[in-house]
């Protein structure tokens, strides 16, 4: 999606736009970075956990997947010091987590209270 400006372009300028903003901001990421951190991972994990819709195995499940995947991919990228410092750590989120975890409010608790107690320590 193109950022905006005063600049009047005709309708579909998006590459250009896209283009001129790039060469006058250099600095301004354009995209999320390919690996979340551990603390977007947990927050991501914390918000399916939150979410009040009530689960669809049909169309939850892929979601649940991603975030626990991105939890994965988060603590893999660490250094192998840091990694040390929080596996027992994230092997309880881990352990907990599933992709139909959604369907069960106990263990959704559970998840919760395991990720939080993650990211406070």
């Amino acid at each position: 999606m193109p950022r905006r400006s005063d600049t009047r372009w005709s309708i579909g300028d998006d590459t250009l736009i896209e283009l001129m903003h790039a060469l006058k901001a250099p600095e301004v990421p354009w995209s999320e970075p390919t690996r979340p951190g551990v603390l977007l991972a947990l927050d991501e994990l914390l918000a399916w956990v939150d979410d009040p819709r009530p689960f669809d195995g049909r169309m939850h499940v892929s979601g649940w997947d991603s975030a626990g995947q991105d939890l994965v991919d988060a603590v893999d990228g660490l250094g192998q010091h840091l990694q040390a410092v929080v596996a027992v750590h994230v092997a309880t989120v881990k352990s907990l987590w599933r992709n139909d975890v959604g369907d069960d409010p106990v263990q959704r608790q559970q998840l919760k209270t395991a990720a939080l107690a993650r990211v406070i320590r």
